[in-house]
């Protein structure tokens, strides 16, 4: 979802943010099944390329945009045995610069590199999931 130049209005260094459009891209994942209990699960790896295919700026808030609301996997125990619930669903959003006049035309997932034993085996690396304006 395309923002406004406004959206960076409450912003302390709003001004270094001229001439650009945010753009939130969130993605829903669900927790199917776990090997085993873990809490270590990274958030996928998504990508944006403007017009041009160039890659768009990410931007990592500290705080959030009310247009970008992400939520965690449930978990159950506490301490050591806390663990993600299979079944359960998490949201991430991410924001991406784009320049005035330019937009987002493709979102790519690759997946996270945290969930496999080596990263080359993750099947997304070479092929991602793309979505294309």
């Amino acid at each position: 979802m395309a923002g406004t130049p406004d959206d960076f209005a409450k912003f302390k260094d709003a001004a270094k943010f001229a001439g650009q459009t945010p753009y939130f891209v969130s993605v829903s994942h669900r927790m199917d099944s776990l090997s085993k209990a873990s809490l270590g699960i990274g958030e996928p790896r998504v990508t944006a390329q403007l017009k041009d295919g160039s890659d768009a700026q990410s931007l990592i808030v500290f705080g959030a945009f009310d247009q970008c609301k992400s939520t965690r996997f449930d978990t159950t125990g506490t301490g050591d045995s806390l663990t993600v619930v299979a079944g359960s669903t998490m949201v991430s959003c991410q924001v991406f610069l784009a320049p005035v006049g330019d937009e987002i035309n493709t979102v790519e997932y690759t997946d996270s590199k945290f969930i496999y034993a080596k990263y080359g085996d993750n099947p997304y690396l070479k092929n991602p999931i793309s979505w294309t304006k």
